[in-house]
């Protein structure tokens, strides 16, 4: 049996929550709004902080809110597969060795962080433009 850790986004969109799928109590508020019947079938689980201490070390600039992290957490503490479509949960996902799978959408590699020059419109892998020194925000 693999659990499976549920997000609000893939919840949402999924015709049904598969067995074995557990969540945070916080997503489960935000499914109640669009579906409470998938809402009431899921359980809800705490992470151990220490779980949530990992999840906050291997973001690399991808947005993420206080549910994200304990939904990545929860999958991480469980070695669970994490459902969601955003594209940013599946990137720390992937890079903490978490399986994703998405409805609509599943990455197979972590996003780079880049970062724009907004004088030269260039892309780069570092916070600072090589070009006129500029630093740089994402």
């Amino acid at each position: 049996m693999v659990l499976k850790v549920v997000d609000s986004s893939y919840a949402i969109r999924a015709d049904f929550i598969p067995k074995d799928s557990v969540t945070v109590k916080e997503a489960i508020k935000e499914i109640q709004k669009f579906d409470k019947e998938k809402a009431y079938s899921l359980i809800a689980l705490e992470p151990k902080k220490e779980y949530i201490d990992l999840v906050k070390q291997n973001i690399k600039g991808e947005k993420l809110s206080k549910t994200d992290i304990k939904l990545l957490a929860l999958a991480k503490q469980l070695n669970a597969i994490l459902l969601t479509d955003d594209t940013d949960m599946q990137s720390v996902a992937l890079r903490l060795g978490i399986k994703v799978k998405g409805y609509r959408i599943t990455i197979e590699k972590p996003k780079k962080k880049r970062y724009r020059c907004p004088n030269c419109g260039r892309f780069y892998n570092k916070p600072y433009c090589p070009i006129c020194g500029l630093r740089l925000n994402q």
